[in-house]
């Protein structure tokens, strides 16, 4: 496998192949765990945040399948490294950790990160893995069972809802000369 680290990914009006690469496996893995795209970074996003000067974000890429998006903290909690992965619907997440996770390790070092803080979407249908602080808890999966592994703890739990409104299109009153 194939696995390059991305500094640079270009300019908002320019974005590096890597952004748009990253931008669309982000898409298609939110749409697919989540019915929506509301909360995956666009490649005019992803580049603009590579050149912050309070957090520099890159992507670790693999293959052009998955990716590891790398948060770093270039003011306060320069100890901490955030991270997220993303992995294209279908395609067996754990290979491809396996792949990504010896660059990340690396970074880190490079780094000097000594602290790690992991998100993971995981859906709330059976959740089974509880928070160490016992907050909340979450439906577990081979990514966090891979994460565990590793020995990283569930520490918190954050829930998101969409709630689908019925929308009715039709004619409506008027309310102050203008037609709703």
């Amino acid at each position: 496998m194939n696995v390059t680290i991305h500094h640079d990914l270009g300019h908002p009006d320019a974005p590096l192949r890597a952004a748009l690469v990253a931008a669309s496996i982000g898409g298609q893995a939110e749409q697919a765990l989540l019915g929506h795209t509301d909360f995956h970074y666009r490649a005019d996003t992803l580049a603009a945040y590579s050149h912050d000067e309070d957090e520099a974000q890159l992507i670790i890429l693999c293959d052009e399948v998955a990716f590891l998006h790398v948060f770093l903290p270039r003011r306060d909690n320069v100890h901490t490294v955030h991270v997220q992965a993303t992995v294209l619907p279908g395609r067996d997440p754990l290979p491809l950790l396996d792949a990504l996770y010896p660059a990340f390790q690396d970074l880190c070092r490079q780094e000097r990160r000594t602290a790690v803080t992991w998100w993971e979407y995981s859906r709330q249908e059976e959740p089974t893995l509880t928070a160490a602080t016992d907050s909340g808890a979450v439906e577990a999966t081979p990514v966090t069972d891979w994460l565990q592994e590793r020995g990283f703890v569930l520490d918190q739990v954050e829930v998101t809802n969409t709630l689908q409104l019925p929308v009715t299109v039709g004619r409506g009153t008027a309310i102050s000369g203008t037609s709703w």
